[in-house]
């Protein structure tokens, strides 16, 4: 995933002479990118929480299963 501002960044981490300014920029895209997965997350769990268990079995979860079913880093379906 890429964010707008992340090849300004990278050009100021590899032309600048203020190693503290290149850390803040890599500082602040990491933070942001974990806030959006993050925020994406929450977002998928409420979408799967909304369905019925016949519909969450059928795609091979259960109610309590949505939780670690979000949280896992593969692809989601």
């Amino acid at each position: 995933m890429g964010f707008p501002w992340e090849n300004q960044m990278a050009h100021l981490s590899t032309n600048t002479h203020i190693p503290f300014l290149s850390s803040v920029a890599a500082s602040i895209t990491a933070a942001v990118r974990s806030f959006v997965e993050a925020k994406e997350r929450v977002t998928e769990y409420k979408r799967l929480d909304l369905r019925s268990d016949d519909e969450l079995a059928r795609m091979g979860l259960t109610r309590g299963k949505i939780l670690s079913y979000v949280m896992r880093d593969e692809p989601r379906r």
